[in-house]
């Protein structure tokens, strides 16, 4: 007799052990995926650092000793701002009036023009014909004071450090507000000097009487080292001013450089300690009298 042997055929695993170990492939690749990523983000270099590399590169930045006293002096400077800037209102209020006296500040340097060699008129007038831009003509053709103002607003905030942020500055702030003069002083010319005068008077009162005053009921920072060294100061402030007041914006809605943000916040709360106990000797002495 014949015996017939059977071979068992493998039965197949059943789908749902393949699903899930497709899905455990996927997973450990995700995983991995994410680990390279987390090295790649913790191997880039820093906004401080890159800053750091590119002032060395230009020469500007020869040690570290500079390195750190250039960083402390903002730092100084920066809280001494937000020191005198804490109330919510008043912040505000700086936020919507210091743009105002930039605009109107730049609006009454565009009466002064900065001389320009003729054939440089004369190529950019033929350039303007060529392409079509003829409205462009006093921009490039015109350049005033208002345009040497923003360039050295800009140079000064780049001497900072904190060269990402002046050019935010410059892009987003600077440029928009000297083409807004331009068009204003050329569009509306016979109201401009009315408009110039009550903004810049009227912006400079918003923000000394009424925000610190009203609101902060602290001196601003013009009144800091007294009547001897109110024009230094006054130069300063007025320079720097707008771009801790875009620092503030750039810490509040896009968390930028949290670093530097505690930082400064550090060094407000210690002049807020430091001011609390000036106050306490104060009060003591009065009693005591």
């Amino acid at each position: 007799m014949t015996t017939t042997t059977t071979t068992a055929t493998p039965t197949p695993p059943p789908a749902n052990d393949a699903n899930e170990k497709t899905k455990e492939s996927s997973n450990k690749k995700k995983t991995n995926k994410n680990k390279n990523r987390k090295k790649e983000l913790s191997q880039r270099a820093t906004t401080e650092q890159i800053a750091k590399e590119m002032f060395t590169a230009a020469g500007i930045l020869e040690n570290e000793n500079e390195e750190k006293i250039i960083k402390e002096n903002f730092v100084n400077d920066a809280a001494e701002y937000f020191h005198k800037h804490q109330n919510f209102a008043n912040k505000w209020l700086h936020l919507l009036t210091t743009p105002m006296l930039i605009f109107t500040g730049q609006c009454y340097l565009q009466r002064y023009e900065i001389p320009v060699p003729e054939y440089m008129v004369d190529m950019a007038y033929d350039f303007a014909k060529k392409y079509g831009i003829n409205h462009l003509l006093y921009i490039f053709a015109k350049p005033t004071m208002s345009h040497a103002a923003c360039a050295f607003f800009y140079i000064c905030y780049a001497s900072t450090r904190d060269f990402f942020a002046a050019t935010l500055w410059l892009m987003c702030w600077g440029i928009p507000s000297t083409l807004m003069s331009i068009a204003c002083m050329y569009s509306w010319t016979p109201i401009m000097p009315q408009v110039i005068k009550y903004g810049w008077f009227g912006g400079w009162f918003m923000q000394v009487v009424v925000g610190h005053g009203v609101i902060e009921k602290r001196r601003p920072t013009l009144a800091r080292g007294g009547v001897r060294y109110f024009i230094p100061t006054f130069i300063k402030t007025t320079l720097y001013a707008p771009f801790y007041v875009w620092l503030e914006v750039l810490f509040g809605v896009l968390l930028y450089w949290p670093e530097l943000a505690d930082e400064i916040d550090d060094r407000v709360d210690e002049m807020n300690a430091k001011e609390e106990k000036e106050l306490r000797l104060k009060r003591k002495k009065k009693k005591t009298t």
